[in-house]
């Protein structure tokens, strides 16, 4: 099949289509950044979808068309429950990376017309960015098993 009928095909089966609780962040990656804050932002959608995947949080994402002057990417968040996107806000804040409460983070959507056109993010990224979020991804949920584990362990 040709990529861009692969494409248009995936937009047209997007199961997230008719959800309606959706938060919103936007993650810049500048040219003339360093390899070191490049790897920073790397890291932090790593962890946005470490979190997303241990509270049932939906992660698709979109380029920007917003920030013309450098590649920004859209990461949109869809719950499972409320105490799901509890949870996830409440990892994000614990991170320290950001702080759901600021202004222009994890916000909700302006509009839901862009929902036909976000895909997964191993659709969005190249394999080596997408290498280095899986791998931030897997250490921490492996990190927040072991302080699952460790709470669970004073607790008894």
């Amino acid at each position: 099949m040709h990529p861009l009928r692969a494409k248009e095909q995936q937009v047209n089966n997007a199961v997230w289509i008719n959800e309606k609780d959706w938060l919103l962040d936007v993650v810049t990656m500048n040219a003339d950044e360093d390899e070191e804050d490049r790897a920073e932002n790397l890291d932090y959608i790593g962890r946005l979808a470490a979190f997303a995947f241990v509270t049932r949080t939906r992660m698709v994402a979109q380029v920007s068309s917003a920030h013309s002057r450098f590649q920004a990417y859209e990461l949109w968040f869809s719950f499972a429950s409320e105490g799901g996107k509890k949870m996830f806000l409440d990892l994000v804040r614990e991170d320290g990376y950001a702080n759901p409460g600021e202004e222009g983070t994890l916000t909700p959507p302006s509009s839901l017309d862009d929902l036909p056109l976000l895909l997964p993010l191993t659709a969005l990224f190249p394999k080596d960015v997408m290498d280095h979020i899986l791998a931030v991804l897997f250490l921490t949920v492996e990190e927040l098993r072991k302080q699952n584990m460790r709470a669970i362990e004073e607790a008894s």
